[in-house]
Formats: C-alpha cells, structure tokens, sequence
C-alpha cells in the first residue's frame, strides 16, 4: 500500500504548482450538466509551450471533442484560458486544487461535481525526441472504476506522446485558421477527451 500511494504522488508530480509571479500555465474548463450528474473537464497548457491565443485555440478543439463524447443530451459551458486568467485562474492554481480537493474543485449551485478530468499538455522530452506530451488525471467521486484499474481520488491515467515537430507544423495550420483539423491534434485531443466517460453516465 505504502508503495502504491508513493507511486501514485509521483505520477502526479506533474500537476504540482510552481510559485511564480506570473502564470506558469493557462487553464481552461467546461462545466458539463446532466441529467445524470454534473462533471467538470479541466485542460491547463504550459506558457513556455503555448501562447495564450495558441492555448485557446487548442482548448475550443479540446470542448468540441468533449461535447463528442458525452452526446446531445447534455449542456456544455466553456471557459477559455484567456477567459479563466481574467478570473484569476490559473493551471499551477487549479492542479493544487485538484490534487488537494478532488472533484471538490469544481462546483455547480454550491454543490461538488460527480466526477471531474483533468488534463495537462506540456513540451517534453521523451526517448531522447522532443515531444507535446498530454496527460489525464480524473477524480470519478462516487463512481467505482475499479473495474477499469483505477481507485477512488485523484488518479493519473497516463497519456500521449506527439513528436514536437510535427505537433508543432500541425497546430500552426490550426492556429492559421485551417478548417481541417490535422490528425495529430485530433488524434490527441479526442484521446484525451475520451476520459470524459468514465464520470458520464
């Protein structure tokens, strides 16, 4: 036990804040309604990796593929990153939160949502290439996944991996206005979407 809970604060290394005077990561959020529960999607960008406007870009792609997920049957309310800093809010902020609340970091009516995912892109080193590394961590709250391998709390699923080269010639077509999404962006970000279903019903 002891080595799974070590294992565990080390997966989640990565969301721990860094104190700074500006933000050190962008975050923006969806608010997801129901009528099976509530849930909350946080995705948080690393400033030395994207721009502010790049961040937003990427995450209105991110909501799209979440409203994918989830279906007709419910209502989204999006925050951009531009939006949630205006706020006040940051990515070092809402990982704290995260790590130390739970799905009590996102609340709707006063109330903590049913479960709640939290993702991290970041440019990374990985088997000596430079990578867009983006990661999924989930609170389920009530819901029981240990059919699914993963237990109660806020959890670490792990992610991708996208050559920093052709991650960043594809998101530049997207940042162009490219209508098609390239398939790395997509690829990646409707992975990360995905995990939206496991707080959905």
């Amino acid at each position: 036990m002891r080595s799974f809970c070590y294992a565990l604060i080390v997966a989640l290394l990565p969301l721990a804040p860094a104190v700074s005077a500006e933000a050190e990561w962008y975050v923006g959020y969806t608010f997801v309604y129901s009528g099976s529960g509530n849930s909350c999607a946080f995705m948080r960008f690393r400033s030395d990796s994207y721009s502010l406007g790049e961040a937003d870009a990427v995450y209105r792609l991110f909501a799209d593929r979440l409203a994918d997920q989830v279906g007709t049957d419910a209502t989204f309310a999006d925050v951009p990153p531009s939006e949630a800093l205006a706020e006040g809010k940051t990515g070092e902020g809402m990982a704290a939160e995260f790590l130390s609340q739970g799905v009590g970091a996102c609340e709707v009516a006063g109330d903590p949502v049913s479960g709640l995912i939290f993702i991290s892109s970041f440019g990374c080193d990985y088997q000596n290439e430079a990578q867009m590394c983006i990661r999924s961590y989930l609170d389920a709250g009530a819901r029981d996944l240990t059919a699914q391998g993963i237990g109660s709390g806020p959890a670490g699923l792990g992610g991708d991996f996208v050559n920093r080269q052709v991650w960043d010639a594809s998101s530049d077509l997207v940042y162009a206005g490219q209508a098609q999404v390239p398939h790395v962006v997509d690829a990646a970000l409707t992975h990360a979407a995905s995990t939206i279903s496991l707080v959905t019903d």
